[in-house]
């Protein structure tokens, strides 16, 4: 037996910069949730996969749910003289959005793309946000010479190759949601999802434009309670991401959840559901109205926790390898909180770290 299809609410319809955002409202509650998607949706078809419908349900069990297809997707308006909107045209979709659906302020869900969208929306309009839960997703995408969590930019590249070759047929459920990879209706729904959500140049093009994507420097300046949502073993967006974006955060949590799925619905739903609900209770309470201190981007306060360890680690004279078996991290891991604090020290050996710390310690006596 076919399990039964949501039909979902009803559709309503943005305006945005002169285009129309399809967007739909569920449930209420003492607050609204605001969803800023990945790299393609299809609001109404998206309720037709059971194990979402179901996720999105019990999400507007917490509040008042708002989803929204970004322009060029699903059943928003196609831009005529472009397939890859700038972020500021993101961010600029989700504030009309919010306020076609009267709400003054949200907590931001961002899935995968929609995670650096999100991020700066909290930071150019933190009035209009009240909480961010990032979910598999990263402040850049593309590895570099200072960012070692990201992937490399010819693997992006011929990934890019690949789905424009075989869009439409279900290509990359594996890396996506590997978990119901051998699932003949999850293979069926997700290549129609393909189809209906965007043409194969207009994916091309929004990832291509996600090589550029870097909101790094934003992130000591969100000022909201934030929850990252990371699977240790996700196939598209390595942890160590997540595990970047919690640490430069000021007071982000982050809820590591044993699994390999990317998408956010498919597994472990009441392990995310739960860290989502604290959240949501911590952005709707009425002593969030404070605006939370700010970490400074320079010296010892603008060191993280984790950072202060590995410093003190590092003058004890162990490697990162030693390092990351005592912290129970990669080396790699090890190796980019580091590089952050040989910059927010302005060192460049590790000597100096060892060095600074010494005097650190001597100053406090």
């Amino acid at each position: 037996m076919q399990p039964r299809q949501e039909a979902g609410p009803s559709t309503r319809y943005a305006t945005s910069e002169g285009l129309n955002l399809a967007y739909q409202v569920l449930g209420e509650g003492p607050g609204d949730i605001a969803m800023v998607p990945g790299f393609i949706s299809h609001i109404e078809f998206a309720w037709h996969e059971p194990l979402c419908a179901r996720f999105l349900r019990s999400l507007s069990d917490f509040g008042r749910l708002i989803a929204f297809d970004k322009r060029g997707m699903g059943q928003s308006d196609r831009d005529p003289h472009d397939l890859a909107p700038t972020m500021q045209q993101r961010c600029n979709d989700v504030l009309a959005v919010l306020d076609a659906a009267a709400s003054d302020k949200a907590c931001l869900l961002a899935w995968s793309e929609g995670g650096p969208t999100a991020i700066r929306v909290a930071t150019m309009a933190p009035e209009r946000v009240s909480g961010l839960i990032l979910i598999g997703t990263a402040a850049r995408f593309a590895s570099a010479v200072d960012y070692a969590h990201g992937l490399p930019p010819f693997v992006v590249t011929e990934f890019i190759a690949t789905l424009q070759q075989l869009w439409g047929s279900g290509v990359a459920l594996e890396l996506y949601a590997p978990t119901l990879a051998d699932s003949p209706a999850t293979r069926k729904w997700w290549a129609t999802y393909q189809r209906l959500a965007a043409t194969p140049g207009a994916v091309a093009a929004s990832l291509r434009m996600q090589l550029d994507v870097d909101v790094r420097d934003l992130l000591p300046e969100v000022t909201v309670p934030t929850l990252v949502i990371h699977e240790t073993r996700d196939m598209v967006i390595p942890v160590e991401a997540g595990r970047y974006l919690a640490e430069q955060i000021p007071g982000a949590r982050i809820a590591e959840i044993d699994g390999h799925d990317h998408m956010y619905w498919v597994n472990h739903q009441a392990a995310k559901l739960s860290a989502i609900r604290d959240l949501l209770d911590e952005a709707t309470s009425p002593r969030n109205t404070r605006t939370r201190r700010r970490r400074p981007v320079h010296g010892w306060p603008s060191l993280t926790e984790t950072e202060l360890t590995v410093a003190e680690l590092v003058a004890t004279g162990m490697t990162n390898p030693e390092i990351a078996q005592r912290l129970v991290v990669s080396p790699r891991t090890v190796q980019s909180h580091v590089a952050h604090i040989l910059q927010k020290l302005g060192k460049s050996r590790r000597t100096e770290i060892a060095a600074a710390v010494t005097e650190r310690a001597t100053e406090h006596r």
